[in-house]
């Protein structure tokens, strides 16, 4: 059932990835006076006095001005805009089920042709309406997933570029601080649990006095430090997310690999010890963290700049 809920339009949407195409129910003068098409207008960019086809991240169907025989060829329209835009993804909202007075049995099976497109996502009350409009092969596809190889997920990648909420900044930096919350959170909490526990922890691999020692300083160094290596580690996977790949490696690269090595040839051999060698850790995390950071914020920046403009 999970394909099924891909074309699902969200029951309240507020907001639009740059991709995102919010498609609403007007009047042949374009006066968004309420509902979805008031909605429309105040966050959206639908145009006053516009009533029909795209505008600012809307499209607009006309439904106030007779049958539904009079609303089908502005319906097709759109549904031959939407198979030109296939880049775009369409949020379907109960078009001419409020205001206008329709019925979702009569709405719905107007849209019956663009359930073949990918790109087009309806309210839950038509989903299983317009299934009945379906050739039973395709019902299929719609209601059971598909078996994913390689070669399949890569042709799904190249075709549907767009993703729900893609490119929509303020959800990115959202999801960014809960990741990072919730990694700070789980990785004190256990850690702090097993340097609670280390002589157990430590018993279950060795016995000898010494090497309990060492365990035991090693253990205390590193559990209740590495909560620093969150901030690179969620960072980083930021950074992935946006495309930006080669840079989180390259600065995980530089912290973690060459600045140890770094610590070994030169500041261990001047300031000899234990603790010195253990020192690597918080000191790479805290570099590496600094570096993933910075580098994120200036992303972030950038991608602003861009949207902005």
């Amino acid at each position: 059932m999970k394909k099924k809920l891909k074309r699902l339009a969200p029951n309240q949407i507020t907001e639009l990835s740059q991709c995102e195409i919010f498609v609403f129910g007007s009047n042949l003068e374009g006066q968004h006076m309420g509902g979805a098409a008031r909605y429309a207008y105040d966050h959206f960019g639908a145009e006053w006095g516009n009533g029909v086809g795209p505008q600012g991240r809307c499209y607009a169907i006309p439904t106030m001005h007779g049958s539904l025989s009079d609303i089908k060829p502005y319906v097709d329209d759109f549904i031959e805009y939407a198979r030109q835009h296939p880049m775009n993804r369409f949020l379907l909202t109960r078009i001419g089920c409020g205001i206008a007075g329709f019925k979702d049995k009569d709405m719905a099976p107007l849209f019956a042709e663009a359930m073949k497109l990918p790109n087009v996502s309806f309210p839950k009350e038509w989903v299983s309406r317009l299934l009945y409009y379906v050739d039973p092969k395709e019902r299929m596809k719609q209601l059971a997933p598909p078996v994913i190889n390689m070669e399949v997920l890569q042709r799904l990648c190249e075709e549907h570029l767009y993703t729900i909420g893609a490119g929509n900044m303020l959800r990115v930096k959202r999801i960014y601080w809960i990741c990072m919350a919730l990694s700070f959170a789980l990785c004190c909490i256990s850690n702090l649990l097993i340097a609670w526990q280390h002589d157990l922890c430590l018993s279950a691999f060795s016995t000898d006095g010494e090497v309990l020692d060492y365990g035991s300083r090693r253990m205390m160094v590193v559990l209740t430090t590495q909560w620093i290596a969150c901030s690179y580690e969620i960072s980083g996977a930021a950074l992935r997310g946006m495309g930006r790949s080669m840079l989180p490696t390259l600065i995980t690269i530089v912290g973690t690999c060459l600045l140890r090595i770094f610590w070994i040839f030169v500041v261990a051999r001047h300031w000899h010890g234990f603790q010195t060698l253990m020192g690597i850790y918080p000191v790479s995390w805290m570099i590496t963290g600094c570096m993933m950071l910075t580098a994120l914020y200036l992303t972030f920046r950038k991608m602003e700049t861009q949207e902005a403009a």
